[in-house]
């Protein structure tokens, strides 16, 4: 009898928790996990279109102020007179000849950049070298011209070796001062000579993209700019290594413009987000975290906890109101037959209770006292036969 009664209650007890996982934990945590999984791909969409709308805005307004500064090219290379006087100029070792000449070429051609320099506030220098006269003028700076120029160790001219003039703009060190700047190639060239006089280039100042993209820089998370052979980078947080932007560039795709990826810093993971100027090649990278992205997803995913948190509570307050109210009375009803069963017909059941419980147990007690009343009035009637 024990045993079985056991095994009842096992049941029942297997039975509750299987039916409360199956109606209410399963689905809810279903539900719960394809809401935010929804939530988290809408949310990086939206966060991909927003990124990309303003690195386009940062690449429309850069691209705008490159083709304005571009300008200055025209009245430059369409100086005759300019031209001649880088032809003409000679090398160093010649200066003693032609001393009065060559300081004249060297003041024209200071005065032709220091024209072009102030034309445009966003102009940093302008840099001109002469092939014929080996001599590097800068339009700013205390060595506005250098003889004897080491072109070989100029960073300023192997980056133009390396991406020549096909690129628009390209990001290097500048040879005057330690910092990358933007620069803009062309070469110096008679009008019917296929060789090159000089090379000369305008300068810019990486800030104006610094500023631009700090506009659309969040409280984590940091913005980057790259030229068009991944060579040159300008940066709005300097705490970035190069290793960390070199993983970056090697996931862009140039084929796919603009574009998007999740990546992994220090095992964090972040979207990375980029747009490619049609005009100059300049690649605009925003690195988000995705706690950032992830507000309305984990505050969903949150809820879901605090629920599955609440639900515990509530199964478990069950079960030991389950066990106080049911299982109890229960197990004392079943000792009860047992008793009874044994022959004490003594054996009461509490009938306090006003629930179904009590009504059992005040049935039973009735039942008891009508069998033991039963049972008595017999053994009178065979006593008095």
């Amino acid at each position: 009898m024990n045993n079985k009664f056991h095994n009842i209650i096992s049941s029942l007890k297997f039975k509750f928790i299987f039916f409360f996982m199956i109606l209410i934990v399963i689905p809810f945590s279903i539900l719960s996990f394809i809401i935010s999984s929804q939530l988290s791909k809408k949310e990086i969409t939206n966060a991909t279109e927003y990124v990309i709308n303003n690195l386009k805005t940062v690449s429309v307004n850069v691209d705008e102020i490159l083709k304005n500064v571009e300008y200055i090219y025209t009245p430059i290379l369409s100086n005759n007179e300019f031209i001649a006087a880088i032809k003409n100029l000679g090398p160093a070792n010649e200066l003693d000849e032609k001393l009065d000449s060559t300081r004249l070429s060297h003041l024209d051609i200071m005065k032709v950049l220091s024209e072009g320099y102030l034309i445009n506030s966003y102009i940093e220098s302008i840099y001109l070298y002469s092939y014929s006269g080996n001599t590097f003028f800068s339009s700013r700076g205390s060595a506005s011209v250098i003889t004897d120029y080491q072109l070989d160790k100029s960073m300023w001219y192997k980056a133009f070796k390396e991406k020549g003039t096909e690129s628009k703009w390209v990001i290097s060190k500048s040879d005057t001062e330690d910092k990358n700047i933007l620069f803009s190639y062309r070469e110096i060239r008679e009008f019917d000579n296929p060789n090159p006089n000089g090379l000369l280039s305008i300068n810019v100042n990486k800030n104006i993209i610094s500023n631009l993209l700090s506009e659309i820089e969040s409280n984590e998370g940091y913005s980057f700019v790259t030229d068009i052979n991944e060579n040159g980078i300008i940066a709005t947080n300097n705490d970035v290594s190069a290793s960390e932007m070199e993983l970056i560039l090697d996931k862009i795709s140039d084929n796919r413009n603009p574009g998007s990826m999740t990546i992994y810093l220090e095992e964090q993971p972040f979207l990375a987000t980029y747009y490619i100027s049609s005009y100059t090649g300049l690649k605009f990278i925003k690195i988000t975290p995705m706690d950032e992205i992830y507000t309305t997803s984990t505050i969903v995913r949150n809820y879901a906890i605090y629920i599955y948190i609440l639900m515990m509570i509530i199964f478990i307050l069950s079960v030991i109101l389950a066990y106080r109210y049911f299982y109890i009375p229960v197990k004392k009803l079943f000792s009860a037959m047992r008793i009874f069963q044994n022959g004490d017909f003594e054996i009461r059941l509490d009938e306090n209770r006003s629930d179904e419980i009590g009504f059992i147990n005040k049935n039973f007690n009735e039942m008891v006292f009508n069998i033991k009343k039963l049972i008595e009035k017999n053994y009178i009637n065979e006593l008095l036969k």
